[in-house]
């Protein structure tokens, strides 16, 4: 005849497996930690903010602000929508991106350097030096509608 589990032995392997749950949920977060924004904004209302001017403007000797809007399968930075994302700057500039979104979550990576997640209602930042000349493509790694592969772009760096 087999003898009942004791009531505590039940409750000790309950919290374990929870405290094993949340340590693991703890080191996840640790390690996929994304980018605080730098601030939020009503996403129905962009062009009332400073996201009424989109575009790469010079900032400093070789310091630059790109702002940008991603929405409905387009990184809108002040280009027509017939034309491409696509800037170009000399070697040894640094560029912060100031992003939002104006619809769902948009994501941008340029090159091998870490997606920025683009949240609406969220301002993300990201700063950037470019060291080495040549071209960095531009795509959106966030699944956001049946366009979502034509969200690309490029930055050249020039010598």
């Amino acid at each position: 005849m087999r003898r009942p589990i004791a009531g505590w032995k039940i409750a000790a392997v309950i919290v374990g497996a929870v405290s094993l749950t949340l340590a693991a949920a703890f080191l996840a977060v640790q390690l996929v930690r994304l980018p605080i924004a730098a601030g939020t904004i009503d996403p129905l209302r962009l062009n009332m903010t400073e996201f009424r001017d989109r575009g790469l403007f010079k900032t400093g000797a070789s310091s630059y602000t790109l702002r940008l809007i991603a929405k409905e399968w387009v990184f809108d930075a002040g280009q027509r929508r017939d034309q491409p994302f696509a800037f170009t700057i000399p070697v040894g500039s640094t560029v912060t991106i100031v992003a939002t979104s104006m619809d769902v979550m948009h994501s941008l990576k340029i090159g091998k350097e870490p997606a920025i997640p683009i949240i609406a209602g969220t301002i993300s930042t990201r700063t950037i030096t470019f060291t080495t000349p040549g071209t960095y493509p531009l795509a959106c790694t966030s699944y956001c509608g049946p366009n979502h592969l034509q969200m690309i772009g490029t930055i050249t760096i020039t010598p």
